[in-house]
């Protein structure tokens, strides 16, 4: 599975895989390290609009969480007509053809979900609402390193947002805070009616 999804990724990543798995040890597993590599060079070597781009950053692999100046600049996109569908495009491809190893992307698309859910637009929340179907397939989210959970974020964050967007009331609670928030801190996201 793992070697489909790079196969798919990077015509470049097939060659190394196949050199690896075949030539060099052909009943030995890949190094994380090497798909982690792989990843990032497909990720670095796509075109990109600086809308992707900023996406791309926020869903990174790297073992740290996105910054709330990018998460709030994307915020600011989705209010634009033409940037809102590349946005989410690539947030819900990120949570619906991961693999399990891919764990971090997942709480990091999540994360994300959930803060577009609460500064983006109102077309933020009925887009995630359209996909309930995904978030509640991450419920059963498993992976493991070792004896460590990974899958349990991804779990626990999927089902928080579900929470949230099936509570019209919460929603907006949530969404005059986050409004609250940016006006303390001197940021307003978008156009007209940008917090809610």
């Amino acid at each position: 599975m793992t070697t489909h999804y790079l196969i798919e990724s990077h015509h470049s990543t097939l060659l190394l895989t196949q050199l690896y798995t075949q030539l060099l040890l052909p009943h030995t597993p890949l190094p994380t390290y090497f798909f982690s590599y792989t990843t990032n060079r497909f990720n670095q070597a796509k075109p990109k609009t600086d809308v992707e781009s900023r996406v791309y950053e926020c869903l990174s692999h790297k073992n740290w969480g996105s910054s709330s100046t990018i998460m709030n600049e994307i915020s600011r996109d989705t209010y634009d007509y033409d940037k809102f569908p590349i946005i989410t495009k690539i947030v819900w491809e990120s949570l619906e053809n991961q693999r399990p190893a891919a764990w971090r992307v997942v709480f990091k698309a999540l994360t994300l979900l959930e803060h577009l859910v609460k500064n983006g637009s109102e077309r933020c929340v009925d887009d995630a609402r359209n996909h309930g179907h995904v978030l509640r397939g991450l419920h059963q989210f498993n992976y493991y390193e070792g004896t460590v959970d990974r899958g349990l974020g991804v779990k626990e964050k999927s089902k928080q947002i579900v929470e949230i967007l099936g509570d019209d009331e919460r929603i907006r609670e949530e969404r005059g805070k986050a409004k609250k928030l940016r006006e303390k801190f001197g940021g307003s996201l978008g156009g007209v009616g940008s917090g809610g």
